[in-house]
C-alpha cells in the first residue's frame, strides 16, 4: 500500500492540480493538468483492457492477471454509472438556490435528505 500511496504522490505532483478555483488563470493552468491526467488515465486504462484479453488464458498467472484486469474493468464501469456526486460547494449552490425558492420547509428538508447531507 505504501508504494501505491507514492506512486499516487509522485503522479500528482507530476500531473499537477486539478481542482478548479473560480480564477481564470490558475484555472487555465489546471485546465492543463486536468488534460495531462486524462490522457494518462486513458493511456493506462487501454493498457489494463489489453491485459483483460487473457481472462481465459491456459497459464494460470495469465489468467489470473486477465481476471484482475476484467474484475477492475468491471468495477470501474459500475462506478461510472453509479449515482453521481457532488463537491461540498455544488451542494451548498444547491442548497442555497433551494433554500432561496422554498425556505427551511419540507421540500428543502427532502433535497436535503435526497443529497444525503445535513441542512447547510
Amino acid at each position: 500500500m505504501k508504494r501505491l500511496e507514492n506512486l499516487y504522490d509522485v503522479t500528482k505532483r507530476l500531473c499537477g492540480m486539478i481542482e478548479p478555483t473560480g480564477e481564470s488563470n490558475t484555472d487555465i493552468t489546471r485546465l492543463a493538468n486536468l488534460e495531462d491526467t486524462i490522457d494518462l488515465i486513458e493511456k493506462l486504462t487501454k493498457d489494463v483492457v489489453y491485459i483483460a484479453r487473457n481472462q481465459n488464458a491456459y497459464e494460470n498467472s495469465v489468467k489470473v492477471i486477465g481476471l484482475r484486469a476484467d474484475r477492475f474493468i468491471t468495477e470501474m464501469r459500475e462506478e461510472m454509472t453509479a449515482q453521481p456526486t457532488f463537491t461540498e460547494n455544488q451542494i451548498q449552490q444547491l442548497q442555497n438556490k433551494i433554500h432561496a425558492i422554498t425556505g427551511d420547509g419540507e421540500v428543502m428538508e427532502l433535497f436535503n435528505e435526497m443529497l444525503g447531507v445535513s441542512a447547510g
